[in-house]
């Protein structure tokens, strides 16, 4: 086989070896002390993104109005599923409020509700449980973390029904959180 015909054989076996987070988008919070990875599925908008950033413009928008927009939100990132089926949103801000792992089971029923849901599932990280919840309607889904003074939340919006594999995304994106937690 010539050179010409290996090469791209060997670098479509490499791209399927890599781990899903290779092709991820990272965003990084150092302010929070949080580290977030979405798959290359999104794409991924932040208040820190590049000035010089092209992919805004895929979306009739800059870079400049990304932040911007971000900024007067209160959001640090917001995810676009290439496909266009639903967006991903990220607020975080500092809390005294209790850790979700600290709530009995009606105490997250209630953060539940909160959230606009009344079913829940708790989806562990190494550092804490988010409170994953659908919300009534069907059309949107929240992920919560609350702990070591941090609040995050997650909000998976869809043009139509939030189905099994928005969640398994966004589970996904919950299980690889990294958090400082003040350390």
């Amino acid at each position: 086989m010539s050179t010409r015909k290996l090469f791209p054989a060997l670098f479509m076996a490499a791209l399927l070896l890599l781990p899903a987070t290779a092709l991820a988008t990272t965003v990084d919070l150092p302010e929070f002390g949080v580290v977030l990875h979405f798959p290359a599925s999104l794409d991924v908008f932040t208040r820190s993104m590049d000035m010089d950033d092209p992919v805004p413009a895929l979306y009739g928008t800059t870079p400049q109005a990304v932040r911007e927009e971000l900024a007067g939100a209160g959001l640090y990132a917001k995810a676009y599923d290439v496909a266009g089926a639903f967006t991903i949103t990220l607020a975080l801000k500092y809390t005294d409020q209790p850790a979700l792992d600290s709530l009995d089971t009606e105490g997250l029923r209630q953060a539940a509700r909160a959230l606009g849901g009344e079913e829940y599932e708790l989806v562990g990280t190494r550092q804490g449980s988010f409170l994953l919840v659908r919300e009534q309607g069907g059309k949107a889904a929240s992920a919560l973390f609350q702990g070591g003074r941090l609040w995050m939340k997650l909000r998976l919006q869809a043009g139509s029904h939030v189905d099994s594999g928005m969640l398994s995304l966004l589970r996904g994106i919950l299980r690889q959180a990294e958090f400082a937690l003040g350390q």
